[in-house]
């Protein structure tokens, strides 16, 4: 399995990640303050990204968007409401269908300010009671929940801090057992090119925690146009600066290494739906202790 081989497509199935750039998903965790963790701290927690997939029936949509939509207005309006973030699935075999997902920290999880972003969600609260009464009927499926870990160093950001970006285009993939370290030393090399790169897009890596395969890795592209993600050449001229001639095909043969072989890439991109969400952009947050 080749990386950015010429015969991938953008309309496999897939799954994350996650993220969730969220220009980006590390930084939304930074600016969310239920993701505060520790008066003592001198950096923020690591984030976890949990996200669940949503099919509803076409002629059920307009409904679906609307009973959403006051669901948040009405739960999730004030500041220290819980923030969720809503996507519409463009490409690939889930297509049109809904992700929904929050961000959190190891400790919210299992000790969750808001009982209905917890790692056992409580469904005793208005909040969950409002969704299961006037948003559950109207879904024709509903996944598992997938609990996403974004790898610490292996992000490059390029797009304003401030805001969510429109897109996220995901890829993912498994590694062979045992090449968690090779893989995330390797990668650390494309970081170093696409920071080279300055394009408007963020760019990291995130591991599956919990929810399915712990072989699969994912990165993610957040943008707000096509245009501006940078082809092949680009990249691969701002790898060969930074590293040296021979290193791009050194890159791409330590990727071929790690990864199981005739292992299928899936790829998939999401369009935020900012009507439906209420993520927390902005400078972080004080760190206060979990409730």
């Amino acid at each position: 399995m080749k990386l950015f081989s010429a015969g991938q497509r953008v309309g496999q199935t897939a799954s994350w990640v996650v993220g969730v750039g969220l220009a980006s998903w590390i930084t939304l965790a930074a600016s969310n303050p239920t993701l505060a963790q520790d008066d003592q701290l001198a950096s923020p927690p690591t984030p976890i990204f949990v996200f669940r997939f949503i099919e509803v029936m076409p002629e059920d949509v307009a409904s679906w968007r609307e009973n959403v939509r006051a669901k948040q207005q009405k739960f999730n309006s004030k500041p220290d409401s819980s923030h969720w973030g809503t996507w519409r699935i463009l490409t690939g075999m889930r297509t049109n269908h809904f992700v929904r997902g929050f961000a959190t920290t190891p400790e919210l999880y299992s000790n969750p300010v808001h009982p209905s972003q917890g790692m056992a969600a409580s469904w005793d609260m208005a909040e969950a009671s409002y969704w299961l009464e006037h948003v559950e009927p109207l879904q024709k499926w509903t996944g598992n929940r997938q609990v996403w870990r974004p790898i610490p160093g292996l992000r490059s950001v390029g797009l304003p801090q401030d805001k969510a970006p429109k897109f996220l285009q995901h890829r993912r993939w498994r590694m062979k057992p045992g090449m968690y370290q090779r893989l995330e030393a390797n990668y650390k090399k494309m970081i170093a090119a696409m920071d080279h790169c300055d394009h408007d897009i963020d760019f990291f890596i995130a591991r599956l925690s919990d929810g399915g395969d712990f072989m699969i890795y994912a990165e993610t592209r957040a943008f707000n146009s096509m245009a501006d993600i940078p082809g092949m050449e680009s990249i691969r001229d701002a790898f060969t600066t930074v590293h040296g001639d021979g290193s791009w095909e050194k890159f791409l043969e330590e990727h071929n290494a790690v990864m199981q072989e005739n292992a299928v890439v899936e790829t998939e991109t999401w369009m935020y739906e900012e009507s439906l969400s209420n993520m927390a952009m902005g400078p972080p947050a004080e760190l206060t202790n979990a409730k």
